[in-house]
């Protein structure tokens, strides 16, 4: 499983290959840019992506820790 700083990379590196401009901005910038209410499609996918990828992520974590159970999450779990 990718770590969060590999899974930010790929997302920044593939966020930079769609928008160059976006190389030279901030983390407060990029995220001004991807916040803003102008988002070209490409671009929502990656959003997507990257937010369901660190998701997955966390999950694991708290799942590992024991603080993701059916209490705390009861949504994703299948009756």
């Amino acid at each position: 499983m990718l770590g969060f700083h590999e899974i930010l990379g790929a997302f920044l590196e593939r966020l930079h290959e769609l928008h160059p401009i976006a190389r030279g901005l901030s983390p407060e910038g990029h995220c001004n840019f991807l916040m803003g209410d102008v988002l070209p499609h490409e671009t929502e996918n990656t959003v997507y992506r990257y937010l369901i990828a660190i998701s997955k992520l966390r999950l694991g974590i708290l799942t590992e820790q024991g603080e993701g159970s059916q209490e705390l999450v009861p949504f994703l779990v299948l009756p």
